[in-house]
């Protein structure tokens, strides 16, 4: 049986290969916070919508983001849906509109490595869902959202999927959370266009960019 890679501050090695991922010396990103102001909530919703339809047209989701047509309304559920994690999305929608940051937390919790793929959909999910709450719930909601990140320290997000301990920061490496932030902000403050966020997200990994949006999605429709 292999040895499972050790993880530290530093890097990640695995004993078998002996390779090693040094990362102590990367750069950390931060992302400024918006300079726009957000959209009216009728009119970010709206273009939550077209950037939905438009992404997946462009591209079939996983077992989660391909969900996104009936949480928004625009499709029906179907009478049988065995084994489907609609119950967990939508319970997850319910405390995200109720404010309970313990049972967000729980939701997303419940959510993580849901899916195939190199990053199981169900975490790609998390990170747009976090991603939005660090950058846009207090404008959407009026109330500030500390408890729940803090929160999500402690059921074991990964690093690079969660944000700091400031509601203005998304602490990031990669590219693609770097342009989902800038995605969202464009959404949300209208400065980006509905077709230029939509291709981006069908184009991010396999289906990535849309199991992001359905976190961002699930969010913004709360």
């Amino acid at each position: 049986m292999a040895k499972p890679a050790t993880i530290t501050s530093g890097g990640i090695f695995f004993p078998r290969s002996g390779l090693v991922i040094n990362y102590a010396q990367a750069r950390e990103w931060e992302a400024a916070v918006p300079a726009e102001a957000s959209l009216p909530q009728g009119q970010h919703q709206e273009r939550l919508f077209q950037v939905c339809r438009l992404a997946l047209a462009r591209r079939q989701g996983s077992l989660l983001s391909a969900l996104l047509p009936i949480l928004l309304g625009i499709e029906s559920a179907p009478s049988s849906m065995d084994n489907s994690p609609l119950p967990l999305l939508q319970h997850l929608e319910k405390s995200l509109g109720e404010r309970q940051a313990a049972a967000i937390v729980a939701g997303i919790d419940a959510l993580l490595g849901l899916g195939s793929g190199l990053t199981p959909a169900g975490d790609d999910l998390a990170a747009g869902l976090l991603l939005s709450l660090v950058r846009w719930g207090t404008a959407c909601s009026g109330v500030g959202w500390a408890s729940t990140w803090q929160r999500g320290n402690a059921i074991g997000l990964p690093e690079d999927h969660h944000p700091g301990s400031q509601p203005d920061r998304m602490r990031s490496t990669g590219p693609g959370e770097r342009a989902a932030a800038h995605l969202l902000d464009g959404m949300m403050t209208g400065q980006t266009d509905p077709v230029t966020c939509a291709r981006y997200l069908a184009d991010w990994g396999h289906t990535s960019g849309l199991d992001a949006l359905l976190g961002m999605a699930l969010v913004l429709i709360a």
